[in-house]
């Protein structure tokens, strides 16, 4: 237990000195840019997914408001976790419907969202790093931009744990919510 969480360490920090630009290379020789995947993960769950297909749907699911898609590639005990929340903002959200709630309630106050991203692999076929910019207009006036780091987790083709680490300043100011 203790080698497998030191090897899921390592390979989150590495795959976090690729987002830096700093060792895709290292990590993955093969590469020949950041977007490029390594055979890890491209292999198919038992769903016929890979789970770089999976974060690509849940990006998708965002940007068009189909949230029923979250039921689908979320397991059911998954959870959400958001290190940098503050005040009132939830810190988690916890199981496949908790999450599925919270995004489709999304519509009431955001018009269109887009995320731009990049999907970085790391040594672990079941982590994901993605490095994301989300463009939001919120249907009071104005936009909510924000720079995201997330690490997407999964466990039989399913995300089963998603941080999300977002600048609570961004938020404070988009919001107008002290910290």
């Amino acid at each position: 237990m203790l080698r497998k969480l030191s090897r899921d360490r390592r390979s989150i920090l590495r795959g976090g000195l690729a987002f830096l630009g700093l060792g895709a290379t290292i990590i993955h020789p093969s590469l020949s840019s950041a977007m490029e995947i390594s055979p890890m993960t491209t292999s198919p769950s038992t769903t016929g997914r890979t789970n770089r297909d999976v974060v690509e749907a849940y990006f998708i699911a965002l940007e068009t408001g189909r949230f029923e898609v979250l039921r689908e590639i979320f397991a059911e005990d998954a959870k959400q976790i958001m290190p940098y929340s503050f005040g009132n903002f939830p810190r988690s959200f916890d199981g496949r419907e908790g999450i599925y709630r919270q995004y489709s309630s999304l519509p009431e106050i955001f018009s269109k969202m887009s995320f731009p991203r990049t999907i970085y692999p790391t040594e672990n076929p079941d982590v994901l790093f993605v490095q994301f910019k989300g463009d939001i207009e919120i249907k009071a006036g104005g936009r909510y931009q924000n720079d995201y780091v997330g690490i997407f987790r999964f466990e039989n083709g399913l995300i089963k744990e998603y941080t999300e680490y977002f600048n609570p300043i961004l938020v404070s100011e988009a919001f107008n919510v002290p910290i």
